[in-house]
C-alpha cells in the first residue's frame, strides 16, 4: 500500500453561503436571473445548527452539512431544510470525526473529510464503509471528480507542491497530482494569490476561479488547462495586497466562488465594499489597542461593511447575462445547486444560523 500523502491545508476566515435587500443591477442584457427569499424555514432552527463549516446538495435535493460548533457531526436534512439524520459520531475512531471539514455526497455514497485529514466513505443510508487511504487535513475547497477523485484548492507547502493551487488525489493512496500556477514563486506578503475556488463542469472538466482577480479557467482531470477568460470590472482592480481591519481599512474586492447551472451558465460570486463605507471609528480605537473583539470577525458582522455580487455569465462568450446584489445583512457562504445557496445569519443570541437563498432564473 502507498503511504498517505498529507495535503496541507490554507484557508480563510470563511470558507470558504430568499435574499432580504437585494437590489439588481443594470445587466448588459435581459436579466437571466433573480435572488428571491426562499419561503423555507431558516434550516438553524429546524436543526440547531451554529455556523456550519461546509454544506453541499445531494440526490433528490438532500443537503449535508459539516457541523463543527456543535455535534462534530455531518447533519442530512431534507429539500427544505427538515432535519432527519445524522452521519458519524465523535470520535477519532472508524466512522468517527474529530471536526468534519467537508462532505461531498454523490450516487449512493457520500465521502466525509475529517479535520485531522481522515477521509471517510458512507453509503448514502448513513452506514460508514471504510476509510479512504488519503490524507486531506482541514480542508473546505473539495470537488469529486469521476472514479471518486478529489480535486483539493489549497496552497501547497511542502517542497513538491509549494506554489501550486490545485491537487488531484486518488482515492487509492497514490501520490497527489499538483498542478495550476505557471509560476511556482510565492510572495509570502500575496499568498492570497494563490486561492482558488472551483466547481464541476463535468466528472472530468472543471472551473477554477481566482479569489483576486476576475480570472476563470476550464481544466480537466489530466491537469490540462483549456480555457481561460479574464472580465473587466471597473470595481474589481486585480487585488495587490488584503486589506487589514474592515473597520479600519476599504475591504478588497475578492471573488467567493463560482458554479455551473443546467443552463451551462457560469454564476460567480463576488465581493466589494459597500458603497457608503467609511472607517468606523471604534473598530480603529480597538485596532491600535490590539484588542478587537473576536466577535468583529463573525462572519454576518462582515456584512456591516461589504455587498456581494451575483453575475451570471455565458460560459461561451462570457456575455453578463445577470446580476444581483446582495446588501442585506445576511452573508452568501456557497452555492447549494443550481437553485439554491447557503448562507448564515445571526440569531437573537448571537448564533450564526444557517439560511437557505433561492436563485430564480429567468426562462
Amino acid at each position: 500500500m502507498q503511504p498517505r500523502r498529507a495535503i496541507p491545508i490554507f484557508c480563510s476566515c470563511y470558507a470558504l453561503l430568499a435574499l432580504a435587500g437585494c437590489r439588481t443591477e443594470a445587466p448588459q442584457r435581459p436579466a437571466a436571473a433573480l435572488v428571491t427569499q426562499d419561503t423555507t424555514p431558516a434550516i438553524g432552527d429546524s436543526i440547531a445548527l451554529r455556523a456550519p463549516y461546509f454544506a453541499q446538495a445531494g440526490d433528490r435535493g438532500k443537503l449535508f452539512f459539516a457541523d463543527q460548533n456543535r455535534s462534530e457531526l455531518v447533519i442530512v436534512a431534507d429539500s427544505s431544510g427538515k432535519f432527519e439524520r445524522t452521519l458519524g459520531r465523535k470520535g477519532k475512531g472508524p466512522g468517527e470525526f474529530a471536526r468534519p471539514t467537508f462532505v461531498l455526497p454523490k450516487g449512493d455514497s457520500v465521502i466525509v473529510g475529517d479535520v485531522d485529514g481522515r477521509v471517510s466513505l458512507f453509503a448514502s443510508n448513513g452506514q460508514y464503509v471504510r476509510s479512504l487511504p488519503i490524507l486531506i487535513p482541514n480542508a473546505p475547497i473539495v470537488l469529486r471528480l469521476r472514479g471518486d477523485t478529489l480535486l483539493v484548492a489549497q496552497p501547497g507547502r511542502t517542497p513538491e507542491d509549494f506554489g501550486l493551487p490545485l491537487h488531484l488525489v486518488p482515492p487509492d493512496g497514490t501520490p497527489a497530482h499538483s498542478f495550476g500556477a505557471d509560476d511556482r514563486s510565492v510572495d509570502p506578503a500575496r499568498q492570497f494569490a494563490q486561492w482558488r475556488w472551483v466547481a464541476n463542469e463535468s466528472d472530468s472538466t472543471f472551473w477554477v476561479a481566482r479569489a483576486d482577480r476576475y480570472t476563470i479557467e476550464r481544466w480537466n482531470s489530466r491537469a490540462q488547462r483549456e480555457t481561460t477568460f479574464t472580465l473587466t470590472r471597473k470595481w474589481f482592480p486585480p487585488m495587490q495586497r488584503s486589506a487589514g481591519t474592515e473597520g479600519v481599512e476599504r475591504p478588497s474586492t475578492r471573488l467567493m466562488g463560482v458554479h455551473q447551472d443546467r443552463h451551462g451558465h457560469l454564476v460567480v460570486l463576488l465581493e466589494r465594499a459597500r458603497s457608503d463605507w467609511a472607517p468606523n471609528a471604534a473598530a480603529e480605537a480597538a485596532s491600535k489597542s490590539q484588542k478587537e473583539s473576536s466577535t468583529q470577525y463573525l462572519p454576518t458582522h462582515h456584512m456591516q461593511y461589504v455587498e456581494q455580487v451575483i453575475e451570471i455569465l455565458d460560459s461561451r462568450t462570457t456575455a453578463l447575462l445577470g446580476s444581483v446584489v446582495n446588501d442585506s445583512k445576511y452573508l452568501i457562504m456557497q452555492f447549494l445547486d443550481d437553485d439554491r445557496l447557503f448562507g448564515l445569519r445571526e440569531g437573537k443570541d448571537g448564533r450564526q444560523l444557517p439560511i437557505l437563498w433561492r436563485l430564480d432564473h429567468a426562462p
